[in-house]
């Protein structure tokens, strides 16, 4: 597992150790809820029970139902994790629901530790079973025989299963207390991301204009000055005949006669000999 989380960003250690709970998280949902139906069947121990009005191992198998109901919510917390990628980005609130859980985790061992020590305690003894051969050593006929007595099965297995409990609750803690770290890195980069996706994005106002609609050789947009430079001078527009022409131009078109027949010509301009 240190050589899995060695050199990786914090987000991608936080997901490989989510990974890991969801490991365990699956294998104490088959645990408990076996333990659970195994618990809650009917058997010749259970008939004892009855018979000595001793009733703590119904709480018991309930509290391993619970038990299964809380890994498999772990499950889903961290599988989510797990799954998420570029098409179903982390979010806070699934690290927000990681750390929830482990603080939730703790709580719930810590009661159901105390359910099992009282009904541990209050259990008959003519129904339990003899554990004095459970921590003692094999026979000699059983080392003769290479044979590992139900006893010492279920020692080991007890043995195996608190070890492994011990593992998904500490890598629980563990992971509850890396997505409290990483939660502010995690808001941090999506407001950036966010930040750069808004200055990316180009905003067009108006109708955008086809270039196959326009002659060739078409200016398209208004010109604006350059930031502190000269402002523009509008020249003005006139519109009809001119008043006046300068003496030495040259008129063009017919010449215009006035009422007796003589051509009309400017002020001052000399007549023909």
């Amino acid at each position: 597992m240190v050589v899995c989380l060695h050199n990786r960003p914090p987000l991608e250690r936080f997901r490989v150790l989510c990974t890991y709970c969801l490991v365990f998280d699956a294998i104490f949902t088959l645990i408990f809820a076996l333990s659970g139906l195994s618990s809650s069947a009917y058997s010749v121990e259970t008939s004892c029970y009855e018979q000595n009005g001793y009733s703590w191992h119904n709480i018991l198998a309930l509290s391993f139902i619970v038990s299964s109901v809380f890994a498999a919510w772990g499950g889903l917390i961290h599988g989510g994790v797990v799954v998420s990628g570029e098409g179903s980005p982390l979010k806070p609130q699934q690290l927000v629901g990681v750390s929830r859980y482990g603080h939730v985790l703790v709580a719930w061992t810590f009661l159901a530790a105390v359910l099992e020590a009282i009904a541990t305690r209050e259990q008959p003894l003519n129904c339990s079973v003899d554990t004095q051969s459970v921590i003692a050593e094999p026979s000699l006929g059983d080392l003769d025989n290479h044979a590992l007595t139900k006893q010492h099965v279920g020692a080991i297995w007890q043995m195996a299963s608190t070890i492994l409990w011990l593992i998904w609750v500490i890598g629980a803690v563990a992971a509850a207390m890396s997505a409290k770290r990483n939660l502010p890195y995690l808001q941090e980069g999506q407001a950036r991301q966010s930040e750069e996706t808004t200055d990316n994005n180009a905003q067009m106002v108006g109708i955008p204009v086809q270039d196959e609609e326009l002659p060739s050789g078409t200016v398209v947009g208004v010109a604006t000055p350059a930031l502190g430079g000269p402002a523009p001078t509008f020249q003005p527009t006139f519109q009809g005949m001119p008043v006046g022409l300068p003496v030495d131009g040259v008129c063009q078109g017919r010449p215009v006669r006035d009422e007796t027949g003589d051509v009309s010509r400017p002020a001052g301009a000399p007549k023909e000999a």
